[in-house]
């Protein structure tokens, strides 16, 4: 969520990819393009950012060296960078003896200083994502059901609530002051269990039928565009909608949709650039969102074989470094680290 995206887009797709195949899904799901993403189209990212037993490290590939980051007897979880990588946004375990609070801490990396920022658990009962928005407010998720969560959007500095909502696949809109989400209806409504878009309060696209589940939804860099991620259950069939965006209004103009093919067991990455232009990768392939005829085209792929084997080396240094360090912990291997994040 909250990407911005650079093409071309080799790096970042290839570190998705291979970190799939090489430490599995408990890794890999905790990628998002935003955190791996590198502004250098030349070479891969050179560091490490992870957390294993309730403590975070830091990884750099030129000295193989593991170093714990604020280790001050707290556990913390969900390591996010910020973009301009003089912050790290965690999650606090829940303190039971509190009332069972729940905290987000700001660890400043050039003075190791942490700020707090305690979250309403009046609903929420756990932390379960910490996201990014900009360099100054951040994006909580927390559960408070099997099929309902709870989102929040922060001020860095005083801690401050900018805005909350119930829903799913959070993202936000003007640092944080606008929410973009999905709701599946209600019992009470004759649209039950429909799958529907909203913008704070205000529903801005519904799902064709029941059938048709909403799997994803990504906001442009300038905030113009709606990526809507679709799978017709019924019909085994994928669609992408791409919705103009009055951000002005938080509404949508306009919108249209794209039959996409995807590859058994494939993970579907949809990308926009800066120039709101949609990409999807599935797998090597690459493909552009002809925005005329609202076809998807293919174009040349980013990844050459060198780079696929030079992040292969790189992955493989990294597990070598976590086996030595945890020499002496049970499950040392690199597939019993969370919230692995590459950067330079």
């Amino acid at each position: 969520m909250f990407r911005k995206i650079k093409m071309p887009t080799a790096i970042t797709i290839l570190i998705i990819l291979l970190s799939v195949s090489l430490c599995g899904f408990a890794v890999a799901n905790n990628l998002t393009t935003q955190d791996i993403s590198s502004n250098s189209t030349s070479r891969l990212p050179q560091k490490a950012i992870f957390e294993k037993m309730g403590i975070i490290y830091t990884y750099s590939l030129s000295t193989n060296k593991i170093t714990p980051l604020a280790d001050d007897g707290n556990k913390k979880y969900i390591p996010r960078l910020a973009p301009n990588k003089n912050y790290v946004a965690f999650a606090y375990a829940k303190d039971y003896d509190k009332f069972n609070m729940l905290k987000v801490g700001i660890l400043n990396l050039k003075t190791n200083e942490i700020k707090d920022i305690i979250i309403d658990n009046t609903f929420t009962n756990e932390i379960m994502d910490i996201q990014w928005v900009g360099n100054n407010s951040i994006g909580v998720e927390g559960h408070i059901s099997p099929h309902i969560a709870e989102y929040f959007t922060y001020k860095v500095d005083d801690g401050s609530l900018i805005k909350r909502c119930q829903g799913s696949l959070f993202n936000s809109l003007k640092d944080g002051k606008s929410i973009v989400y999905k709701k599946s209806g209600s019992p009470y409504d004759d649209n039950a269990e429909i799958d529907t878009v909203y913008i704070d309060d205000t529903p801005v696209y519904r799902a064709d039928n029941i059938d048709t589940k909403i799997e994803d939804i990504q906001v442009s860099p300038n905030i113009s565009k709606l990526l809507i991620v679709e799978k017709d259950n019924k019909n085994n069939k994928n669609f992408v909608v791409t919705a103009d965006l009055d951000a002005s209004k938080n509404l949508i103009s306009k919108s249209q949709k794209a039959s996409v093919n995807t590859a058994k067991n494939k993970r579907l990455l949809l990308l926009f650039d800066e120039e709101d232009n949609v990409f999807l990768e599935n797998g090597i392939k690459s493909t552009k969102l002809n925005k005329e005829k609202g076809t998807w085209e293919d174009i040349s792929s980013p990844i050459d074989s060198k780079m696929i084997e030079e992040s292969k080396k790189n992955w493989e240094k990294l597990n070598t470094s976590l086996k030595e360090y945890f020499k002496n912990v049970d499950n040392n291997d690199i597939v019993y680290v969370s919230s692995i994040f590459w950067f330079d």
